[in-house]
């Protein structure tokens, strides 16, 4: 990796991790450009993938200006299906770092989640909410204990301890690259807003995190194509949404879908995938 692009994606985890100090453009803004150009001129990026990007960030600002409204309705339907270019790599201009043949690190999925949770995720700030935090990640980990036995039993993956290539680069990119705008965009903006619009059903959060899970589960399939997995990766996703419904803070699952991830890289024989 050149030194210009080591750069570029420094300041996109700056940029992602910015609104926990500051929710103001000015901050997490400057590092995305900052980033954007250095991914530019560093060859991972192109004209049209700054395009993607800009165009992205504004329908993100009409959406936050527009709430509950016709075009608020409609702009939620555009983001959702969007949403599937970031995850399935459809859009042009994107050109991810490989560090070996089967991990690579991009822009596509920190900008899927970054203005959801710059402009419309609200984060702890307090003691009190950090212990609401925390709290729900203990339920966390106890899904996850629960996942992992139920996994092995029915033979859906095997436990293999070893600790991955570039074990310590692929950490820091399910925490800031993965966990964090996935769980901003999937459970900070979808299951938030489908929970919004069920309300007036009976059990209407709970559908609210069905549907999510089931779109996670579907946007994930460019990963594992097969059911068994799948099922699982359905599975976490409501783990991930029920610790987020649990303690009220997005952190919570950030958390757990980190630690997961963690447990699946280290103990897992597909790991190495």
């Amino acid at each position: 990796m050149s030194l210009i692009n080591f750069f570029a994606f420094l300041f996109l985890a700056f940029a992602l991790l910015a609104p926990w100090l500051s929710k103001k453009p000015l901050l997490w803004g400057f590092f995305l450009v900052l980033a954007l150009i250095l991914g530019e001129v560093g060859g991972i990026l192109t004209p049209v993938a700054l395009f993607v990007a800009a165009a992205w960030a504004i329908l993100w600002v009409i959406y936050t200006h527009h709430k509950r409204s016709l075009l608020n309705t409609l702009l939620f339907s555009l983001i959702v299906i969007l949403s599937f270019g970031f995850k399935f790599q459809l859009f042009p201009g994107f050109h991810p770092f490989f560090l070996t043949p089967k991990f690579s690190i991009g822009f596509m999925t920190p900008l899927l989640g970054l203005f959801s949770l710059a402009l419309f995720v609200p984060l702890a700030r307090s003691l009190k909410e950090w212990g609401h935090v925390f709290t729900g990640l203990i339920w966390g980990v106890l899904g996850i204990i629960a996942l992992a036995f139920i996994a092995s039993a029915t033979g859906a993956v095997h436990w293999q301890y070893k600790l991955p290539s570039f074990f310590f680069p692929r950490t820091l990119n399910n925490f800031i690259f993965i966990s964090i705008p996935e769980e901003a965009f999937y459970r900070g903006f979808l299951q938030h807003e489908l929970a919004h619009y069920l309300s007036h059903k009976k059990g209407g959060g709970w559908l609210a995190l069905f549907f999510t899970s089931l779109i996670f589960t579907l946007a994930h399939i460019y990963w594992s194509p097969t059911l068994p997995i799948l099922a699982f990766v359905f599975l976490a996703s409501l783990l991930y949404g029920w610790v987020y419904m649990k303690s009220g803070k997005i952190e919570s699952a950030i958390l757990c879908h980190f630690l997961l991830n963690c447990v699946h890289m280290t103990f897992f024989s597909y790991h190495a995938l």
